[in-house]
């Protein structure tokens, strides 16, 4: 998981400079802000994933949990304050599939 996590980082980071090369004044502020708000993004991804990750391992200790308490849990860690910073409700990945995926790459 790593090794695939930084390779994708290296080549967002080479398009987005290949993006910034051909880019007017104008677009290469927008490119900016995105790959701003990209990175602080994925600092409050990676807390709210931890959170999420003790919590499941703190609950598991009570008992097996269902898709819906894992969703539970993790929209629970994404809401949680991260240093005041805002965090969009609308990213919240709280589809108990998409927390299954995680789940089962997290465990098995």
């Amino acid at each position: 998981m790593t090794l695939a996590e930084t390779a994708s980082i290296f080549s967002e980071f080479l398009v987005f400079q290949g993006a910034l090369e051909k880019s007017t004044s104008e677009g290469r502020l927008a490119l900016i802000e995105h790959f701003l708000q990209d990175a602080t993004q994925v600092c409050v991804d990676i807390l709210s994933r931890y959170y999420f990750e003790s919590a499941v391992f703190s609950k598991r200790k009570e008992g097996d949990l269902s898709a819906s308490a894992f969703s539970a849990l993790m929209e629970d860690a994404q809401k949680k304050d991260v240093r005041g910073w805002p965090v969009r409700l609308s990213s919240l990945h709280v589809g108990c599939e998409r927390t299954l995926l995680f789940i089962r790459f997290l465990f098995l």
